[in-house]
């Protein structure tokens, strides 16, 4: 499993969410380079296996790109060939500075970065390339174990429905799979975020931890007043840094003061400079080899990150619309989620505004611009969960159907089904059922073909709703209405044209040897 800190304490919630635990029974090795790794799960056929071979699902888990694993069996004897893949997290796999971009440039043997001459220049964004090369792994080599290399589906639900949207998008990724599921608002592909702005303060931040609790092992060396060894001084923190131990780095974002959330970075050599342009409702960089995806969000997306990120008071109502919303539309905002009298109303209005603004909204996005091509081939399906878990309803947290819901009902190992009841087992089973024959190329259920969006199609009038009552029933594309709809496509010119402050100007020039 590659490097990341256990959460305290397991419990039925946590399992679910193939989240590790430092009670949970297993036995957990952290390594950098042994890491990444497959779990390969390979079906024992009754019949004789397809013409060309199995179809395969690769597996991208989830978990903020901070927590998660290929260590939760939860496909054995399907009917396809499931591959579940591990990457790096946190700072191992999205961390950048101009530290580490100086360190980049110069080295032309790429030797720290272990990058050979065909692969991608992908500063900061390792977790991608690791991801990327899993894909091309399997198309290569799963023919060993009875698969089709050239039918793959990619799934991947939070984090890893994010990385699989910039799959998809990045020109030099594309190919790597034909069908996709997408879940729990991953399609929110605008969470990049600006090398050397956000994610240089993160560095910043993490450095003077090290450096305070006197973790690091390198003597520190200070830059000259005049710059004039700026290049040395760059070089030796990041070697400084690199000193230090992959469990100290991975626990240390935790500490209060430090940014503890880092995203796939906008490098300017693969993802773009603008986080509009990866919303991508008109964008005509979409994998033109990628021929179905399924779209899917749950009901309370928001409610989980309402803690971190929305108002938990209400005197965070304002700095919480300054974060997230156009200052020119916070009226707008107010009338339509509600002005806030409370700290219950802050919370819950929070939570309403960070699902759309999070996942509804982004999902939106992310359907018309797959749509947006003239392909009759290409298919879209689009889910509501509606869809709870008892376990997650007896913590009486007031969540809802919250943000991961559907994973729970796609995976299905042993373990989740410990916390599931009877009647959530036959549904999930009839989910996975569904998923599969999507990986054979055929609607997953005979509903959906009421649902199914052609490209260059202008109906959206159908969705899959996963009902109270565990049914599959049809309702309504999108549920944010026009107005709403039209405050985030305003917000959204908002957020793309907020740069980093000049100050920190000497953070964005990567200085020269």
């Amino acid at each position: 499993m590659c490097p990341q800190k256990l959460i305290g304490k397991s419990t039925g919630l946590t399992k679910l969410f193939g989240m590790p635990a430092v009670n949970d029974g297993f036995q957990y090795m952290f390594s950098e380079r042994d890491c990444l790794n497959l779990a390969i799960y390979v079906p024992v056929l009754e019949a004789s296996p397809p013409v060309g071979g199995i179809p395969v699902i690769v597996h991208i888990h989830g978990g903020r790109l901070r927590h998660g694993g290929n260590a939760h069996p939860a496909y054995a004897n399907q009917p396809v060939i499931v591959v579940v893949i591990n990457y790096r997290l946190g700072c191992l796999g999205y961390f950048a500075s101009r530290e580490l971009a100086f360190e980049f440039d110069s080295d032309p043997d790429n030797i720290l970065h272990h990058r050979t001459h065909d692969q991608d220049p992908a500063f900061g964004n390792w977790g991608l390339v690791d991801q990327k090369l899993a894909f091309e792994w399997v198309q290569r080599n799963i023919g060993v174990f009875g698969g089709d290399g050239s039918n793959v589906t990619a799934m991947g639900y939070s984090g890893g429905g994010n990385a699989i949207m910039n799959h998809m998008l990045i020109p030099s990724h594309h190919g790597l799979f034909s069908r996709a599921f997408i879940h729990s608002g991953g399609s929110a592909v605008i969470f990049a975020q600006y090398a050397y702005f956000q994610c240089q303060k993160t560095f910043d931040q993490l450095y003077n931890h090290v450096k305070a609790e006197d973790l690091l092992t390198v003597p520190e060396k200070e830059e000259t007043p005049n710059g004039s060894n700026l290049g040395q001084a760059l070089l030796h923190r990041a070697e400084a840094l690199r000193s230090v131990s992959a469990d100290i780095l991975m626990q240390a974002p935790d500490v209060k003061g430090i940014d503890s959330i880092l995203y796939p970075n906008l490098d300017n050599k693969f993802l773009f400079s603008s986080p509009k342009s990866f919303i991508a409702r008109d964008s005509p960089h979409y994998d033109p080899g990628v021929k179905a995806v399924l779209f899917s969000t749950t009901a309370n997306e928001g409610t989980l990150f309402t803690g971190t990120h929305g108002a938990t008071g209400i005197r965070q109502w304002q700095s919480f619309l300054d974060r997230w919303v156009d200052p020119k539309l916070h009226q707008e905002v107010e009338a339509i989620y509600g002005k806030p009298r409370t700290g219950a109303d802050a919370m819950s209005f929070s939570s309403k505004i960070l699902g759309d603004l999070f996942s509804a909204y982004p999902t939106l996005s992310s359907c018309e611009g797959f749509l947006a091509q003239e392909d009759e081939q290409r298919v879209l399906y689009r889910q509501h969960i509606d869809r709870s878990l008892e376990v997650v309803d007896k913590l009486g947290l007031g969540l809802g159907v919250p943000h991961g819901t559907d994973m729970a009902f796609t995976t299905m190992s042993d373990l989740n089904q410990q916390y599931m009841t009877e009647q959530e087992k036959a549904f999930g089973h009839r989910v996975m059922e569904g998923y599969f024959r999507f990986a054979y190329g055929l609607d997953p259920d005979e509903l959906y073909k009421m649902v199914r969006q052609n490209a260059g199609s202008k109906d959206r009038s159908g969705a899959i709703v996963w009902s109270k009552d565990f049914e599959f029933r049809v309702g309504a594309f999108e549920r944010m209405d026009e107005r709403t709809i039209d405050l985030w496509r305003n917000n959204e010119e908002w957020a793309a044209q907020k740069q980093p402050p000049q100050s920190l100007g000497s953070a964005h020039a990567r200085p020269k040897l």
